[in-house]
């Protein structure tokens, strides 16, 4: 998308100068934000930054979430299967999982991280007007 284009430029001098946007830096929507701009930028941007927002993470200063939905993210645009389950694909005007590793532990490792179960995911209306809508 053109936005997404557009925004890679202030994406990567933030970056650049401050590392990944946490919480303590800019608080959690600021963050989040940040997170929702890379999510939108290129496999190559997603990959450089994964490892900053892990870190993040993992020290409390930035969304569990924001990662393993990145991280899921890459691995589909990688053609892998995704371990927690937070990408999906559209056929025939529904929303459909995209492949997932271990499908008998997906909904232990989505509630450790406070996540719907893939069933309750896949209901939810937004994935189903934009399935609706896509016509896919």
């Amino acid at each position: 998308m053109r936005a997404d284009a557009r925004n890679r430029p202030e994406l990567l001098r933030i970056f650049d100068r401050f590392g990944w946007v946490t919480n303590s830096l800019a608080g959690k929507d600021a963050a989040h934000n940040f997170w929702l701009l890379v999510q939108h930028q290129t496999p190559e941007i997603q990959q450089r930054l994964l490892s900053a927002v892990e870190k993040a993470a993992k020290d409390g200063n930035a969304s569990m979430s924001d990662y393993v939905y990145l991280y899921d993210r890459i691995q589909m645009g990688l053609g892998k299967p995704q371990p927690w389950g937070t990408q999906f694909k559209c056929e025939n005007g529904k929303p459909v999982l995209y492949q997932v590793d271990d499908r008998a532990g997906l909904d232990n490792r989505r509630k450790a991280l406070f996540m719907l179960s893939v069933r309750d995911h896949l209901k939810l209306d937004d994935l189903i007007k934009y399935c609706a809508q896509t016509g896919k």
